[in-house]
């Protein structure tokens, strides 16, 4: 049964009403917790799925010169706010349709929507001269519009005509099929060893240009 009391300054008051007031200040209290929660999640993966949108936009209406696709497992935010993917897969072609892709563990939004940094990453391209390359490297950022692949930490690049390379600095044009190091850079192959301050190939003329402390070593053998 409700009660009619009086506060101290002689007020008529409910008798269960304040009881009543908090418990409703107390759900509110929660549910707009719940709800800042909810949009805290919300916004970020909407953002995110904004970015894949725009991605997978181009291939899906077509481009004049090359193609493109992109595909992940999962999307993720880090603690900063800035959102990325997993298991990120780029692939294309460029103007004279040689394939490339490139694989990475995470690839993380940098700038815009055209930039992601890369962690545990492998490209496989086909340069002009029909060489293959499977490179493998530490962190890399990948930049879509310019079709540029740069690379640090461990860098290790292999051909399928039996020459590799190491680096810790390269970085990959995937439009024209060159690759440059401004940094040393050391290899060997079925021809020899070979060292250099910097590298840079291109696969246009077949040409292979090292400067600054290069030291080359031969391979000598008998013929029968």
């Amino acid at each position: 049964m409700m009660t009619i009391a009086k506060d101290r300054g002689g007020r008529p008051r409910l008798g269960f009403g304040g009881a009543h007031l908090r418990r409703d200040a107390a759900h509110h209290s929660r549910a707009y917790s719940r709800f800042v929660g909810l949009m805290k999640f919300l916004l970020p993966t909407v953002a995110l799925a904004l970015i894949v949108s725009i991605l997978v936009w181009p291939q899906l209406v077509g481009r004049e010169e090359g193609s493109f696709r992109f595909s992940f497992a999962d999307l993720e935010r880090d603690p900063d706010g800035a959102v990325g993917v997993t298991k990120a897969r780029f692939a294309g072609t460029d103007s004279a349709n040689r394939p490339f892709v490139v694989a990475a563990e995470r690839a993380l939004q940098k700038q815009g929507f055209d930039v992601f940094a890369l962690t545990t990453l492998q490209a496989d391209i086909t340069l002009a001269d029909g060489t293959w390359l499977s490179i493998t490297a530490d962190t890399g950022e990948y930049e879509r519009a310019r079709q540029l692949l740069t690379l640090g930490g461990v860098i290790d690049i292999f051909s399928n005509v039996g020459y590799e390379m190491h680096a810790t600095h390269a970085v990959v044009n995937l439009a024209t099929g060159t690759v440059e190091s401004a940094q040393p850079v050391q290899g060997h192959g079925p021809l020899g060893a070979m060292r250099a301050d910097t590298m840079k190939y291109t696969a246009e003329g077949k040409r292979l240009q090292l400067t600054g402390g290069v030291r080359v070593v031969l391979n000598t053998r008998s013929q029968g």
